[in-house]
């Protein structure tokens, strides 16, 4: 069953990636080839006109030089409206359009109705993808405007077309201000801002990463308290040369670069600045939903500054052993010295989305029944499309419990701690800014491997890839990913690398992760291993508004499913039955 979270994360299914420059002319070419076989087709029915080659040329030269001066033009006047996506937007009505001019075969009305429903599209891809609150008539008039060269192959009554097409568009217009109404209001009442206004600065930050958003998220955010664990591997003799991994038991999200969705980057960055350097600061997922995603991004200050107040106070061991352990479904895999442990949760290859704040708690003191100091990280390793969290009451917290009291039972030997890191930064949608980052670590004979991927999860058929060829390499690996959503800019919110991606290209990355782990190899030397926590507040958005965002998101979708096509189309019969009678 479709839960309320699914239903709204589908309404991102309809964002997608524009193509390249020259592919959009090409497609508006052949958009305006549409128009023109419309037009020959309209005049054959009403006229008895044979098609003509010639004429064909003509109206397609026409229609094509129109769409391109359009879109040039808007583009050249707005910074925010750029070319290629006003010139898709063209195209889309280019083919609505020629859909209109087919149907001129019941009456030449219901081109004008056309025209009116352009009219209504332009002004709101303006007003609410673009921002233009008081340009968005403007644009609308301008479409218009660039229409009446056509508008002579549609009526030889070139005036009372317009008469037509002006009716309709007013028309449309009022249907239009009447939808924008039923989504403003239960918005407005609940956030405080109307309906459009929000939907205006979620396309702002898709297309131009501005952050007005976080402005009205700010409004009602929830002050929480939560942990920061951070574990640090210290090179013998070189105490300046360390690494550090940092696990914010937050939510790095909602998307874009709003909230905590880039913390991955920013952590690594600031952190790195005075403690390890970027390529030696890991920044995990921690055990955090959605509700614990930060409101305002600047909070990333609040996360580097207990990282470094933690290792000041921090104590070393030099002596540990790599440990796994199985549940039923699930795993732990990690390290443990005599004092600090750290344990990955994984249920791959099912399902392993987020895991609740309060179950991370639970399974933390579960286990410091073992050990002093235990660091929770959700490896997020296998995302299948369910949206599922692991909550309070969940089989699979006693599942997670049972794979941690055996990787503590197991019986590995301690050891001088070994560690060698490498990272690199391929440049794929799905991968975040923090890149792709090994550590091996070696204790005696035993290795183990992480591989951490800033990504918004890792498809369960990549990862088992990946980890293949790696014991093919002879070596034991588990793969971690932030879960990011700073990647989520192209199309939904579930991007997970591997998802959509070739064999060939899969096969290619995973052959740059085991050249990675190779020089991580050759890096190896023995470090000295701690581990500390500490306790942060900062702003959320909070269970309560999560769902109430969610439940006003699906209850919009709900009413404009089908009040928006009724509207919609009433006022394509009002229009077509003026016109008729005058």
């Amino acid at each position: 069953m479709q839960t309320a979270a699914d239903k709204a994360i589908s309404l991102t299914d309809y964002i997608f990636k524009l193509p390249r420059i020259g592919q959009m002319i090409g497609i508006a070419l052949i958009s305006s080839l549409f128009v023109s076989v419309s037009i020959a087709i309209t005049d054959f029915w009403a006229k008895g006109i044979a098609i003509a080659p010639g004429a064909l040329l003509v109206n397609l030269a026409l229609s094509f030089i129109l769409t391109t001066i359009f879109s040039f033009l808007v583009s050249f006047k707005s910074k925010r409206m750029k070319f290629k996506h006003v010139l898709a937007t063209y195209i889309f009505s280019n083919i609505v359009l020629s859909i209109f001019l087919l149907l001129s075969y019941f009456g030449i009305e219901l081109v004008a109705v056309g025209v009116g429903l352009l009219f209504i599209l332009w002004f709101l891809i303006a007003r609410l993808v673009f921002g233009q609150v008081y340009k968005a008539p403007i644009l609308s008039c301008l479409y218009f405007i660039f229409q009446i060269p056509l508008m002579p192959l549609f009526s030889s009554n070139l005036l009372l077309f317009v008469i037509y097409s002006l009716i309709s568009s007013i028309i449309f217009l009022v249907g239009l201000f009447v939808i924008f109404w039923l989504i403003n209001a239960p918005v407005k009442r609940i956030f405080g801002v109307t309906g459009i206004s929000l939907v205006s600065m979620f396309f702002a930050q898709w297309f131009r990463g501005t952050k007005e958003l976080e402005g009205i998220f700010a409004k009602f955010a929830e002050n929480v308290k939560t942990y920061v664990d951070i574990i640090c591997f210290r090179h013998k003799g070189k105490k300046k040369e360390q690494v550090t991994f940092i696990v914010p038991h937050l939510h790095y999200g909602p998307f874009g670069n709003l909230g905590g969705s880039a913390f991955p980057h920013l952590i690594a960055r600031e952190v790195g600045a005075g403690v390890s350097k970027y390529d030696s600061t890991f920044v995990f997922h921690g055990t955090a939903t959605h509700d614990f995603n930060p409101i305002k991004s600047s909070d990333v200050e609040k996360i580097t500054e207990a990282a470094r107040h933690a290792i000041k106070k921090m104590e070393f061991e030099s002596k540990a052993r790599i440990i796994h352990g199985k549940g039923d479904e699930c795993a732990v895999n990690g390290l443990a010295s005599g004092k600090f442990g750290v344990c990955m949760l994984t249920h791959a290859p099912k399902v392993t989305e987020d895991i609740e704040f309060s179950v991370g708690l639970a399974l933390k003191n579960h286990a410091q029944k073992f050990i002093g100091n235990a660091v929770m990280i959700d490896a997020h390793n296998a995302e299948t499309g369910e949206l599922t969290h692991v909550e309070s009451g969940s089989p699979l917290v006693f599942d997670y419990q049972k794979a941690i009291t055996n990787a503590f039972h197991a019986k590995t030997k301690y050891a001088a701690l070994e560690m060698g890191t490498f990272s690199f930064y391929p440049k794929l949608d799905t991968v975040g800014r923090a890149g792709i980052k090994i550590s091996l670590f070696k204790t005696g004979k035993d290795n183990f491997c992480i591989i951490l991927i800033d990504s918004n999860g890792i498809t369960p058929g990549f990862r088992n890839r990946i980890l293949a060829a790696l014991r093919n390499e002879g070596i034991d690996a588990e793969v971690c990913t932030t879960d990011t959503h700073a990647v989520n800019m192209v199309r939904g919110v579930l991007n997970p690398i591997g998802s959509g991606m070739e064999v060939n290209d899969m096969e290619l990355l995973i052959q740059q992760i085991i050249a990675s782990v190779k020089i991580a190899k050759k890096h190896l030397s023995k470090v000295e291993f701690g581990a500390a926590s500490e306790v942060i507040e900062i702003d959320v958005f909070g269970p309560k508004r999560a769902a109430e965002l969610v439940g006003t998101a699906n209850s919009i979708a709900a009413v404009l499913k089908w009040a928006a096509p009724a509207i919609l189309l009433a006022c394509g019969i009002i229009s077509y039955a003026l016109m008729r009678i005058i």
